[in-house]
This record gives C-alpha cells, structure tokens and sequence, in this order.
C-alpha cells in the first residue's frame, strides 16, 4: 500500500470542478412548461378569464335579477 503525501499530488487533482448549481424542481417544471406550446395557450386562456372576472364589477354590465 502506497501512500502519497498531498504536497507531491498534482494541482490539477487538488481543484475540484466547479460546482453548477442544480435547479430546483418548480424551475425545472416551469421550464417544461414553457417550452410547451398547448400549455402556454392554456395558461394564456386561464389568465384571461381570471382577469376577467377580477375586472367584472366595473365592466358597467346590469345585474340580470336587478333588471326584472
């Protein structure tokens, strides 16, 4: 068994690689997401009818059972 004293080991074996750091999991995902084209239409869509019913109260349209 052959030891080697750190001092005689080269300094390419001493530096480490550096390090990436890893995404996580919800930016792994929102990436897929991203790149898929039906998802991002969907999304679109889902956008635009929840501001839309955000902005309902102010569209100025009659309450059905207030006009009876």
């Amino acid at each position: 068994m052959s030891v080697t004293p750190i001092g005689a080991m080269s300094d390419a074996a001493l530096q480490a690689a550096p390090v990436a750091k890893a995404r996580g999991y919800w930016a792994t995902v929102g990436r897929r997401i991203a790149r898929d084209k039906v998802s991002m239409v969907c999304a679109f869509i889902l956008l635009l009818i929840f501001l839309s019913a955000l902005i309902a109260p102010w569209l100025g349209w009659p309450i059905p059972i207030r006009a009876r």
